[in-house]
């Protein structure tokens, strides 16, 4: 009896079947696990990711740590206005550096026998530090109204009077005179309003060019001071 030879299965496999059927072996007996590890920074050189491998656009501020970007991470002069958010920045958030602020008044003011008067002002914003504010006014007795006038002019920051009033006096009617002053005092951060007002000491005067020079430093000496007891009225004659 004659026997039929068996047939040799593995001879017919080619080698690219071998290859597949051993990647099956291996996927199923650990479930898909190389294929789905995850990479995480333990895997990744520290140094070796830069800025061509995150794409444009891909990093948001959760990303980034509270206050971890510095002015050493932006580069000069890249920031603009258009980056900042409108009325965002006061005096506060500037560097303590020394900054000027000034104003001219010309036209001519008529100063009445009563009331005071706000003759020329300023507002801005610091941080805290000192001002030396420089008032200056050149004035005339009124001729249109009987009798010498005399004027009283002095600095005032935030509605009081700083230092001591002085003295303008004109020796005649029609006669003018010119007067200034400078001081220097302390100022807490925020906003600030600094003015020049006059009193009426005679039966009239008229207030010509009138100047407010003011400068901030972070660190100084005051040589005068909020003047107690003399806060200007909360309305100012013909302010």
């Amino acid at each position: 009896m004659s026997s039929t030879p068996r047939r040799r299965f593995a001879g017919s496999i080619s080698p690219l079947a071998l290859a597949l059927l051993a990647l099956a072996i291996i996927f199923g007996t650990t479930g898909g696990a190389v294929a789905g590890a995850m990479i995480t920074g333990a895997q990744v050189k520290n140094g070796s990711l830069t800025g061509r491998d995150i794409a444009t656009g891909s990093l948001k501020g959760v990303d980034i740590g509270n206050s971890s970007v510095s002015g050493a991470d932006v580069a000069n002069g890249s920031i603009s206005g258009a980056d900042v958010k409108d009325g965002s920045i006061t005096g506060t958030d500037i560097a303590d550096e020394t900054r000027m602020w000034g104003v001219v008044e010309s036209a001519a003011r008529k100063i009445a026998a009563q009331g005071v008067y706000s003759v020329a002002e300023k507002s801005f914003a610091t941080p805290k530090g000192y001002l030396q504010i420089t008032a200056s006014i050149d004035a005339n007795d009124d001729n249109g109204v009987a009798g010498t006038g005399a004027l009283i002019f002095a600095p005032a920051i935030d509605g009081n009077l700083i230092d001591a009033p002085h003295y303008l006096e004109f020796y005649g009617e029609g006669r003018g005179a010119t007067g200034s002053v400078t001081v220097v005092v302390p100022v807490a951060a925020g906003s600030h309003k600094v003015e020049l007002v006059v009193f009426e000491d005679g039966t009239g005067s008229v207030a010509y060019s009138r100047e407010l020079s003011i400068v901030y430093a972070s660190a100084g000496t005051s040589n005068a001071g909020i003047v107690t007891g003399r806060r200007l009225p909360a309305r100012i004659a013909n302010r």
